[in-house]
């Protein structure tokens, strides 16, 4: 890879288990056999504010795959950091020395930096090269990035967004379709010192999908490569892509776009779904009952699985039980849910063995095909938003408008559980100020909160609620970022003699 492509990663933490586990609840003591004797604590240290925090963005999608030209007229993406402010009650680590905040391309030195709290760092991104957000101290906590993208006209009309997130050894992405000109690119990026190798694996409706073109892709340290999944079959009408890393971690990102001979169709990126038996979508914005409006499951199991599908709307669940859905081990397929009325829906996959899954959002361009929602069905923008963990702590967003366009954001919080929830959802003004708002999630329903010309929102902690930020722009152009909490404290280890 060219020394333009290359990573030059300041701040690269190394995360041990009490950072994974994430909670002060965690025993951080680690016994050492054959050293002497002595007291031992009979306790685990208190939990400590994160002090260092790095989190990495994809860059522009389409450029950056190996042995093919640059793609001319790629939309430049717009990187936006923030650390939440004091006015933020949940936020944590108001008791560490001042800190910085620092975003820009990686392969760059003139990276923007701010040292508030609630301050916004921003950087333009073009080219073959992915973007790191790295936060010390103070900043470091309560730190939420985004990258988004956006072009009103032309054959590249999108709105598209994606939070920046931490590397991964396992993702899936139940996301992209098979129709003409539709293509998917897979943004892979290394931010460690050593090479890794990476297996993609493309997942249809019968199961795995045999190929060779995915198999031990090699990311250099400090590198980024981008995988066209046309290489591995570009005609699957319901694929998910499997990420799978050797000897190391990567950051990985799909995007999604569709040009229909000369029509903009649209494009958005997705992060990694969450797995599992029990996973919740949230964030279906839908503008009218043309919308298409598609769950695309994927069975992660050895074995097959039985999928049902709940929508969750403002009054709880929406319509008549959909049938049951069978999945052979290793296949993806879609669930169209019927035409819903304009309004803010999640949605609820429970399944007989573990599961990905991610929702699809179209903005009709006519009327609605006959039948169940559909990928294929002619749109102006679309949205992916995977399935994501419950927030079990505080999760944030830079919000603010782009040059040239005005977008509308709203929050969608999503309780898949039998009895309602409260929680804090906290908007910051352009100001600074921010207004904490009480926000009561119904039962086994869905809850929206238009937060206006914030420039960050932050929600706080609540028992199973999941959460997204839909972005809207004229046009019918759309977007969505789910919004995941990232554990604000971490047990040291202590080193204890053997007994």
């Amino acid at each position: 890879m060219s020394g333009a492509g290359l990573l030059r990663v300041v701040g690269v933490v190394v995360v041990g288990a009490a950072v994974v586990a994430g909670s002060g609840a965690v025993d951080g003591r680690v016994t050492v056999p054959g050293a002497p004797r002595a007291a031992a604590p009979e306790t685990a240290p208190p939990a400590r504010p994160v002090a260092t925090r790095t989190l990495v963005c994809p860059g522009q999608e389409t450029v950056g795959v190996p042995g093919l030209p640059a793609e001319p007229g790629a939309t430049p993406v717009d990187l936006v950091a923030v650390a939440a402010p004091d006015g933020v009650s949940a936020a944590r680590g108001r008791e560490l020395p001042a800190g910085i905040l620092q975003v820009g391309p990686t392969d760059a030195a003139d990276a923007q930096r701010v040292t508030a709290p609630g301050s916004a760092a921003t950087a333009r991104l073009a080219g073959p090269r992915s973007g790191v957000v790295t936060a010390t101290q103070r900043l470091a906590p309560a730190l939420a990035a985004v990258q988004r993208s956006l072009a009103t006209s032309g054959e590249r009309a999108a709105l598209v967004s994606v939070p920046c997130g931490v590397p991964v050894t396992d993702a899936w992405f139940p996301a992209g379709a098979g129709q003409a000109g539709r293509q998917e690119h897979l943004v892979l990026t290394n931010p460690h010192e050593t090479p890794v190798t990476v297996d993609v694996t493309l997942h249809g409706a019968t199961g795995p999908i045999a190929s060779v073109a995915g198999r031990d892709v090699v990311v250099e340290p400090r590198g980024r490569t981008v995988v066209l999944l046309d290489a591995l079959d570009g005609t699957e009408a319901s694929p998910t892509a499997q990420v799978h890393v050797r000897g190391g971690t990567v950051h990985a990102s799909l995007h999604d776009g569709w040009l229909d001979g000369i029509t903009a169709r649209g494009a958005d990126d997705v992060a990694p779904s969450a797995t599992g038996q029990d996973l919740v979508v949230p964030g279906l914005v839908v503008a009218g009952p043309d919308d298409p409006t598609v769950v695309r499951v994927a069975g992660v199991a050895d074995r097959a699985t039985e999928v049902r599908v709940t929508t969750l709307g403002p009054n709880g669940p929406v319509g008549d039980p959909l049938r049951p859905v069978r999945i052979p081990a290793g296949a993806s397929r879609d669930v169209g849910l019927p035409s819903l009325p304009a309004g803010t829906y999640g949605v609820r996959v429970s399944a007989t063995a573990p599961v990905a899954a991610a929702a699809y959002l179209g903005r009709a361009d006519g009327r609605r095909p006959q039948g169940s929602g559909s990928v294929g069905a002619p749109v102006r923008d679309f949205a992916w938003v995977p399935a994501v963990p419950a927030l079990d702590d505080l999760a944030g967003l830079p919000l603010g408008q782009p040059e040239g366009a005005r977008l509308r954001h709203r929050v969608a919080l999503t309780n898949p559980g039998d009895t309602a929830v409260a929680t804090t959802v906290t908007v910051v003004g352009g100001d600074g100020s921010t207004a904490p708002r009480r926000v009561d999630v119904p039962a086994r329903g869905t809850s929206a909160v238009d937060v206006g010309d914030a420039t960050s929102v932050w929600v706080s902690a609540a028992q199973g609620v999941r959460a997204a930020v839909v972005s809207e722009a004229d046009g019918g152009l759309v977007t969505v970022a789910p919004l995941v909490a990232r554990w604000q404290t971490t047990t040291p280890y202590v080193l204890s003699p053997s007994r």
